[in-house]
């Protein structure tokens, strides 16, 4: 069975001009002989917190969110969740690793096809501190959003003369502006 949130991926991809032809081609590929390991899919990622960001209304224990995916496409193809205490929240700049077959929303008969969809592509990283809600402690769900979360974007750039075929992506979280904090508390 598919992975959570592969149908809508693959529907996002079916629909993006860059994919069509691959996706047309190779969609669904059943009729592999077994799955190989995505090896485009990978990402490295360095995280920092902005100079003088308060990581205090974050603790005792937020959680980590990163998503991966194409330049390209609006789907992620990974996504990673990395609970953290409080002495890991302070220990900031981390580097954290997605796209490996625990983190990919993609089923293994396809990693051939996230391959070539990968190759010579930037790939996007989203990243969210998320705050640990009180008092009931961590909830877990990537699509809370609170006020306090620090969040952050990066990209990976496509080189293949660099390990692995791209660079890292460095990600700066910091607070979520007064656009993003209105509306999440319009939200509640």
């Amino acid at each position: 069975m598919p992975a959570p949130g592969w149908r809508c991926w693959a529907s996002a991809m079916r629909s993006s001009a860059v994919a069509v032809p691959l996706l047309m081609a190779a969609f669904p590929s059943s009729a592999q002989t077994g799955p190989a390991l995505p090896t485009k899919a990978e990402v490295t990622i360095e995280i920092s917190i902005k100079p003088g960001t308060d990581v205090a209304p974050l603790l005792p224990s937020p959680t980590l969110f990163l998503t991966a995916k194409p330049s390209s496409i609006r789907v992620p193809y990974a996504s990673k969740s990395v609970a953290l205490d409080a002495e890991d929240a302070a220990t900031f700049p981390r580097t954290e690793i997605i796209g490996s077959t625990a983190t990919v929303l993609v089923p293994p008969d396809e990693y051939e096809l996230l391959d070539e969809l990968l190759e010579g592509a930037d790939v996007q990283i989203s990243a969210r501190l998320d705050k640990c809600p009180q008092p009931l402690g961590r909830d877990g769900d990537p699509n809370t959003r609170d006020a306090e979360d620090l969040v952050g974007r990066g990209v990976a750039v496509w080189d293949p003369s660099l390990p692995g075929g791209r660079s890292k992506a460095v990600v700066e979280l910091e607070g979520r502006g007064l656009f993003g904090r209105l509306a999440t508390q319009r939200s509640k």
